[in-house]
Formats: C-alpha cells, structure tokens, sequence
C-alpha cells in the first residue's frame, strides 16, 4: 500500500511547463518532505537557468575537501554533480535555494545538510517551517506542502544519514584511503535499510539488528560489491512494523 501511494504522490506532484526552446518540460516530485525534496525534469536545464549566485562543479568541490598536497581532481570519475548555490529559478516560500544538480539525469536534490560535527543536520540551505510551504520552480510551477511539528527521538523518520553531502571521504576514524564509508544514525534496534538510485532502482539493502548501538555504516557499494558512482541518491528505513519517508542524499566520489 505505501509504494501504490508513493506512486501516486508522484503523479500528482508533476506538471508541465514551456521552457524558452519551446519543448515541453515535465516536472516531477517523487519526494517532498522536511528531510530533502527531489526535483526530476524531463530535459536538461541550463545553468543560466538556474540564475544562481554561485555554480560549483564537482572539480571544486572535491579540491575543498582534498588535502593541501592531494590536488588531482581526477579521481572523480565525472563531474555530473553541480552545487547550485541560491537559486532564483527553485524557490522555497518565496527563498532562493541552493540544490544539488545531476546534469546528467537532470534532477535536483535539496537537502538537510548533515556533517560529523552536526549530524541532525539543520546547518545547511534547506529551512521549510512548520506547517504549509510553497515550492515554485520558475514561474509556472507552484506546489504547497505541510510540515508537522514534533517527532519523536524514537521516530523512524528521524533517522539521518552523515554526511550529506558525501564528497571524497567522510573523515570517521574507521575510513582508511581505500575505504569509504557513510553513516545511518538514529536507527531503530532492528531494522532493513533500502538505498536507490534517483530513478527509484534498489542498489543496496542493509541490515541492521544492534540493541546498543544506534548507527550503522555502508561501505559505498551496491549489492553487486561494486562502488557507487557520483549521483543523487535516496534511502528509507523499514521496521517490522513501520516504514520512514524518503530521504535524498548526494555522493561525489
């Protein structure tokens, strides 16, 4: 039953609109809450589109998070991932947003930044308030939501995912210069962890059964022991008896 919702989530959520060569452009929302939101186009988007006040490729972000005598940039294996930094074309209750672009599969994550300093995040761009939100995506696209107040500690929905964004290495103590690792926290004592790719596909499940300890870490490969690429992804938690809300993350490796 939640997945047949979710797929009509989706279907409301979308809309089109005539971008400037005159094609039409489809909009779609698969996920919207007050974790991330996830944008999906149906064509790509030029950067001038945006009509940000600054544009960060994968190259520069990387170079920020190497050390001094670690500059080659080439151990990325692309640079589809651009920081979009207070976007006048994505707004969020009429607030410029900085976003995360795939110029590749032409989607855009806004995210709640999370790091090993902060890791129930709030430090980043992305502010929605208690109660209805407007998203506006140029200027014929316009969508309200509702955020509700008061989770609970315990709440399945709390969990987070550190850090977000993942750029070249998380700096836990257990990362070595081979190993990379991301880490789920706040979860329940038992529970399976699904990760996917922005199309929606399954490309790693986790298992977690800890009664102590409430976090647990993912090497950054798919269920085929192959290392994920640099992308937009999203993750649930799934207990026995509950399932959280989808939550977008990026990686650049």
């Amino acid at each position: 039953m939640k997945k047949l919702l979710l797929i009509i989530t989706i279907l409301l959520f979308s809309c089109s609109t005539e971008p400037e060569d005159n094609s039409e452009l489809f909009i779609t929302i698969p996920i919207i809450n007050s974790s991330s939101i996830l944008i999906q186009f149906s064509q790509k988007i030029s950067l001038d589109d945006f009509d940000a006040d600054e544009i960060y490729y994968s190259e520069d972000l990387v170079s920020e998070n190497l050390d001094e005598e670690q500059t080659d940039t080439s151990i990325i294996e692309n640079s589809n991932i651009i920081k979009i930094v207070s976007s006048n074309y994505i707004k969020l209750n009429d607030e410029s947003q900085t976003l995360w672009y795939d110029s590749t599969n032409f989607s855009c994550a806004i995210i709640d930044k999370t790091t090993l300093d902060s890791p129930d995040g709030g430090i980043g761009d992305y502010y929605p308030q208690i109660g209805e939100n407007i998203l506006t995506i140029g200027n014929d696209f316009t969508h309200s939501f509702n955020i509700e107040e008061g989770l609970n500690d315990d709440d399945i929905n709390e969990v987070k995912i550190v850090p977000n964004p993942f750029i070249i290495r998380s700096g836990f103590n257990n990362e070595s210069e081979y190993i990379q690792n991301i880490r789920f926290t706040r979860l329940p004592i038992e529970c399976h962890i699904n990760i996917y790719n922005e199309n929606g596909l399954l490309i790693k499940q986790i298992y977690h059964n800890d009664l102590l300890d409430g976090n647990q870490y993912w090497d950054l490969k798919d269920s085929n022991d192959n290392n994920v690429t640099s992308n937009i992804y999203y993750y649930n938690i799934e207990s026995d008896s509950d399932i959280s809300e989808n939550k977008a993350f990026v990686i650049i490796i």
